[in-house]
């Protein structure tokens, strides 16, 4: 009970005082907290500084990783292209050169023989070439019809005609 007499006491004495507020300087206020703050601005050119720095240093380091990986690709491609063929490769190779270069009957009764590739090529160029050539003979040999005369003709010609 006592305390609660306590409590209402020191209510009707602040409701008597006005509340007046206090104006503290930063100085005022952080000199009892034990703390500061920052008392200068940051230096911009310490801030643009330290970004040039570090776009040059990781452009440096990019530089020697991509050299580093391209040096290393070169290395294993050197090393699979020296490393000798094995045998079985050797082989099949071997007997796909002999095919492809050699003459052979493969059906005698319906006429099918095998050349070598290179001179069937030129067989098949030949050929090519002859078709060619007689399509343009006969496109200049084929005279023009008469129809087609008749629409060549300019507008005055037409006229003339009538």
């Amino acid at each position: 009970m006592q305390e609660k007499k306590q409590v209402q006491q020191d209510l009707e004495k602040s409701e008597e005082k006005p509340i007046q507020p206090v104006v503290l300087s930063p100085d005022e206020v952080f000199k009892d907290a034990e703390i500061d703050y920052e008392r200068q601005d940051v230096s911009g050119s310490r801030i643009i500084g330290s970004f040039i720095i570090g776009t040059i240093l990781v452009a440096i380091v990019m530089f020697f990783i991509t050299q580093y990986f391209t040096i290393s690709r070169e290395r294993e491609m050197l090393e699979h292209a020296l490393k000798p063929e094995s045998n079985l490769l050797r082989d099949v190779r071997q007997r796909e050169e002999g095919m492809l270069k050699s003459y052979r009957v493969i059906d005698e009764k319906k006429g099918i023989y095998q050349i070598p590739i290179s001179e069937a090529m030129k067989i098949i160029a030949d050929e090519a070439y002859q078709r060619k050539k007689a399509a343009l003979e006969m496109q200049e040999a084929t005279p023009p019809k008469k129809e087609d005369a008749k629409t060549d003709l300019s507008p005055k010609e037409i006229g003339s005609r009538k």
